[in-house]
Parts: C-alpha cells; sequence; structure tokens
C-alpha cells in the first residue's frame, strides 16, 4: 500500500497501478529522490527539497532513520519493484 505522507502526518493512500512519475513529482512538488528508508519501505522525496527549506517531515524522517523534508510517497518495496518494473524501469531516470 503506498500513501503520501505530509510534512503534517496526513496519509492518503494512493493507486499504485494508475501511478506516473509525473504524478509522483507534483505530489512531492519537485524532481524525485529514491530513499530506501529500510529493507522493506522506499520513499520518494524531493530531490531539492532541502535547498528549497521545506519543513521538516517528522514521521517520514522516523522512517527513513535521517532528516527527510517535504511530503513524501511511502511504497512499500516489493510494491516499488513492481510500480518501476510496470513503467519500463523508469527509476534509472530519476
Amino acid at each position: 500500500m503506498a500513501y503520501l505522507l505530509t510534512v503534517d502526518g496526513l496519509q492518503t493512500q494512493l493507486d499504485v497501478d494508475k501511478l506516473t512519475l509525473p504524478d509522483l513529482q507534483r505530489m512531492v512538488s519537485g524532481y524525485v529522490e529514491i530513499v530506501r528508508a529500510s529493507a522493506e519501505r522506499v520513499l520518494i522525496v524531493d530531490e531539492e527539497g532541502r535547498l528549497k527549506d521545506k519543513p521538516l517531515n517528522v514521521h517520514a524522517s522516523r522512517l527513513a532513520g535521517q532528516v527527510i523534508v517535504g511530503d513524501v510517497i511511502v511504497f512499500l518495496a516489493d510494491e516499488f519493484k513492481r510500480w518501476d518494473d510496470r513503467l519500463g524501469g523508469e527509476e534509472d531516470a530519476l
């Protein structure tokens, strides 16, 4: 189950089968960066979030064990792999 995790801690479930790379970019308000939070979770964050002085995302930071700013998308690792494979490996372009 992928979900958008906002800096306010709100979670909105996402339909992974309909997500595109432009959708991810829109949700994080920028170019995406992949953060492997653990063996089980992958976070999609704004690559330039710190440069943009986005607010701390406390919940995402706890998941990742590092400072994460801005709204993020949380994927289960296997779900992210299926999403990436469906799009033809767009991860390489991220």
